[in-house]
């Protein structure tokens, strides 16, 4: 150290230069962990139940006592998780959307990254599983049709497939062919009668 340069203000600017890498370190491991937040699940949880980060998993039980079994998504937060059922009113991909909505508040999520999440609902087959392993690994008895709402929109898709395909399929090339040759003839006729 020279000695143009007073003792106090040498200490105080390695301090400041400390504490500016310390913050620099701090915000390097914020930053990690955040990361880590929304792309990985807790290590504590149970199986069948992540949908790939924290604080949100699938879950299937009787959210009220005298109520069956239900298809739920839950909000992990310290002291009590928010459930938000899969019902007839409110369908997998809405009531998964509200789930991350109620994650990314309660986590103080970007809502850039709460804009990806929603777009990944997870496939009506993870209930499914959950149940299964539920019922064999837990000691559970649940019923199939808990999955009624879950695979709703499914069952929805695949029936404006089948209508689609019994619309293709009324109509034959040869039909048509016929089609196209009548429509000509109308055309034809019209020319000539004017």
């Amino acid at each position: 150290m020279s000695n143009s340069i007073p003792d106090d203000l040498w200490y105080r600017y390695q301090h400041t230069k400390a504490r500016y890498h310390e913050a620099k370190l701090l915000a390097r491991a914020a930053a990690t962990q955040y990361v880590d937040f929304i792309n990985s699940e807790h290590r504590g949880t149970k199986p069948c139940r992540g949908v790939g980060f924290h604080g949100l998993t699938l879950g299937i039980g009787k959210l009220k006592r005298d109520q069956d079994y239900q298809c739920y998504f839950s909000v992990n937060v310290s002291g009590r998780p928010h459930r938000v059922p899969v019902t007839q009113s409110r369908n997998l991909t809405e009531s998964w959307q509200k789930a991350v909505a109620i994650w990314g508040r309660l986590h103080g999520i970007r809502q850039k990254d709460i804009d990806t999440k929603m777009k990944t609902v997870p496939a009506p087959e993870r209930f499914k599983e959950l149940r299964q392993y539920m019922n064999a690994n837990e000691g559970k008895s649940i019923p199939v049709d808990v999955l009624h709402h879950v695979f709703a929109e499914k069952r929805l898709e695949l029936e404006q497939q089948n209508s689609l395909r019994k619309v293709e399929v009324q109509f034959s090339d040869q039909d048509l062919m016929e089609f196209q040759n009548s429509l000509k003839q109308d055309i034809q006729s019209y020319r000539a009668s004017r």
